[in-house]
């Protein structure tokens, strides 16, 4: 296994928002496996968190091909968000 390190991972990181809320694992996989190879998916499972999802590539330019075609989509009826993880804005909110 392939193991990403520091500035590379973060980049490699996407915010899903505004799914269905009873879309299982696997759906959100198919739909995210065109765009590249997937390290890790983390779904949001608890009553304000379901919908919302990290998802994890091993190319920073893949997860940010997946961020490009994803956010606006029509899926299940819902528009997805899709935002690029934001490490600066995490280590100093302001």
């Amino acid at each position: 296994m392939i193991h990403l390190k520091g500035f590379q991972k973060l980049l490699s990181i996407i915010y899903v928002r505004n799914l269905s809320r009873d879309i299982t694992l696997i759906e959100l996989q198919t739909l995210l496996e065109e765009f590249g190879p997937i390290y890790q998916i983390r779904m949001g499972f608890t009553y304000q968190t379901r919908g919302t999802a990290f998802i994890v590539f091993y190319n920073p330019k893949h997860a940010m091909n997946a961020r490009i075609n994803l956010n606006g989509k029509n899926y299940r009826g819902k528009y997805i968000i899709a935002l690029q993880f934001n490490h600066e804005y995490r280590l100093n909110p302001k």
